[in-house]
């Protein structure tokens, strides 16, 4: 995640910069989808790049799911600010995607630790 904060703003070592700069370029926009939802914070598919996706609130990341895990990896685009997180469940019903989005909130409080 560090790395691709990194990438993200021109600075990462791992891929040489053009390949950062494709990796981030949005690859499908408004004019692919029927409807997105640029109020969902986390939408990885409101604007979609190679493997990366951007949300309508200025995120950056991935999300995925199968059976028995969930996973979440997203940072702000412009603090940097990142998370990442996988559970070893599967989010099959509005009570454990509550619990999910709580945790998920809650790591928001180590964005500025000094607050």
């Amino acid at each position: 995640l560090t790395e691709l904060v990194r990438g993200f703003n021109g600075k990462g070592t791992l891929l040489k910069p053009e390949s950062y700069r494709e990796l981030f370029r949005v690859q499908l926009n408004e004019e692919h989808y029927e409807s997105r939802n640029a109020g969902h914070p986390y939408n990885d598919e409101y604007a979609t790049g190679i493997f990366m996706g951007f949300s309508g609130q200025g995120y950056v990341g991935h999300g995925g799911a199968d059976l028995g895990v969930a996973s979440w990896m997203f940072f702000d685009a412009d603090s940097g600010f990142g998370r990442f997180m996988c559970l070893n469940t599967s989010i099959t019903d509005k009570e454990t995607e509550q619990t999910y989005y709580a945790i998920w909130d809650a790591l928001k409080k180590y964005a500025n630790p000094d607050k």
